[in-house]
């Protein structure tokens, strides 16, 4: 199954790139593309020109599918081979592209390295020019990982100070309601902590003015998966999206998280929807150039700094958990709710170089991803093993709380009254 269409494409183009240089190469001229895994051992496809002929090998634990032939070297090492005219050159990178995604098992060309190929624009190569040094950064090392809140105005207090270090702003201004608006472009997202539970809301329109309403409900559905985090609905004339947050405790860089994900996706794609459905994004056409200079200065609306591309939810809490220290392959797995695709998507994305993270050690950061990965593999193998062995009777977990804990008890809905 391909976890995204644009993975199809780098697999496209790497067959081409691997049919044009077979075509170009001479006698005794030799290509090794590999798998840049070194926890995985050897696994790698070579090609070698000797007269018109072509030799194709291929090395790892498993036969490629097709017309490949066993070969034991004196040292008693497997590899598969397979003998073909220079001129089958497209047939022998059909081949070299099989055994690499298939058989080797490499998801995207991204993790694959050659010292003859250009695999440029297909694999991660550090990028030159990264995002400007005095952007800050989401949330301050000391920020606290989780707060107990003890009402609806302490909360309040903590979402203000949270958006507050992200703006680079204080105090944070809101509206009439209460909430606080925070401009992405020409959208606004707002925050809010619900008033009747200890939620915190994200909530924003995403296209307003809408011309079309039932295009607009047929963009519903694809919406809904292309972001798979918001609750999507259409309401009037307009098309809502909206996150909640359990607040039980607060978790500052959850918010910090879903925010900037949140502010770096939806101004493009409400542009893109509101030119379907003949509507127009909250802010568009309301201000002018003058008017837009003065709503940046204005206290408590200053535009969020850019953001990396693609720095989604599950990989800022990551980041934010290693400036903290070592994170472990189980919590990694746990960031991205188990979600292989997800994770294969974060280490493409930074492998590539579509993806920059500031202030982190980007090696670090794929080691720890790649662990996270591995946890998650070697779960999915375990679970295919077949049944485990019986538990015996479950035991009772006594509480390590007491029952009068001051601050746990949240059922009283008088402490969220508005």
């Amino acid at each position: 199954m391909t976890i995204d269409p644009t993975y199809d494409e780098a697999w496209r183009e790497l067959r081409a790139r691997l049919a044009d240089h077979l075509f170009a190469m001479e006698t005794d001229d030799e290509l090794v593309v590999a798998l840049d895994d070194e926890q995985e051992g050897q696994r790698y496809v070579r090609a070698t020109v000797e007269a018109s002929e072509l030799w194709l090998d291929s090395v790892g634990p498993h036969r490629p599918d097709g017309p490949w032939e066993r070969d034991q070297d004196d040292a008693g090492d497997v590899s598969w081979t397979l003998d073909l005219a220079q001129r089958e050159c497209d047939r022998a990178a059909d081949l070299m592209v099989a055994a690499l995604r298939v058989t080797h098992g490499c998801l995207h060309p991204a993790f694959l390295t050659s010292d003859r190929l250009d695999l440029g624009g297909l694999r991660w190569e550090r990028p030159v020019a990264v995002l400007a040094a005095q952007r800050p950064r989401v949330l301050a090392d000391d920020a606290p990982l989780a707060v107990l809140v003890e009402d609806r105005q302490h909360l309040q207090q903590m979402v203000d100070a949270t958006i507050s270090e992200m703006l680079g702003k204080h105090p944070v201004a809101h509206d009439e309601d209460g909430d606080v608006p925070v401009p992405a472009g020409e959208s606004v997202v707002w925050v809010q902590v619900v008033a009747d539970r200890p939620v915190v809301g994200l909530m924003a329109i995403l296209v307003d003015d809408i011309a079309d309403t039932e295009a607009a409900e047929r963009e519903v559905p694809g919406l809904q998966a292309r972001l798979p985090y918001l609750q999507v609905r259409v309401v009037g004339d307009r098309i809502l999206v909206r996150h909640e947050i359990c607040a039980v405790p607060f978790a500052p860089r959850q918010l910090a998280g879903v925010l900037t994900r949140l502010c770096a996706e939806i101004d493009d794609i409400a542009g893109e929807v509101a030119g379907r459905v003949g509507g127009r994004r909250f802010l568009e056409g309301l201000l002018d150039a003058d008017d837009h200079a003065e709503v940046q200065e204005h206290d408590g609306a200053e535009l969020l700094a850019p953001l990396p591309a693609d720095l989604d939810e599950h990989l800022a809490t990551v980041v934010e958990l290693l400036l903290d220290g070592q994170v472990e392959p189980s919590q990694v797995a746990a960031a991205y709710d188990g979600q292989r695709p997800l994770l294969v998507r974060s280490l493409v994305g930074l492998r590539t170089g579509t993806v920059v993270v500031p202030d982190v050690d980007l090696d670090l950061l794929l080691h720890t991803l790649r662990s996270g990965l591995r946890h998650l593999v070697d779960r999915l193998a375990r679970r295919d093993e077949g049944p485990s062995r019986s538990r015996g009777p479950r035991t009772q977990q006594l509480s390590l709380l007491p029952e009068d804990e001051p601050g746990l008890d949240l059922t009283d809905p008088g402490r969220w009254a508005g």
